[in-house]
């Protein structure tokens, strides 16, 4: 609601649809993943991992405790591939807190 509040301010216009709808369960339905801390694999054309929803064109997947997506738009049209098992991605290394 703050964020449709901001954009009728910008646009000096009053939206009548006022309904919310809280899709997460719908788009992610195990669990839903901290957005701050996924890494894009779009430069290595591939994703892998246990699929754990999509937003958008993004597919997501958690690789290694760390959530990993694609934006699935740029390869409509090619071929891909579909396996049951996780290939390892080599993700950047994180730094962690002692406190």
């Amino acid at each position: 609601m703050d964020t449709q509040q901001r954009v009728e301010a910008a646009l000096s216009k009053t939206f009548s649809q006022n309904d919310l709808y809280h899709l997460d369960d719908t788009f992610f339905p195990t669990i839903r993943p901290d957005f701050d801390d996924a890494y894009e694999t779009s430069h290595l054309n591939m994703v892998s991992g246990r699929a754990v929803g999509m937003l958008g064109c993004l597919l997501f997947c958690i690789q290694q405790d760390t959530p990993v997506f694609l934006p699935l738009k740029k390869y409509t049209g090619y071929t891909v591939t579909i396996a049951n098992t996780e290939v390892p991605i080599e993700l950047p290394a994180r730094q962690i807190s002692l406190f």
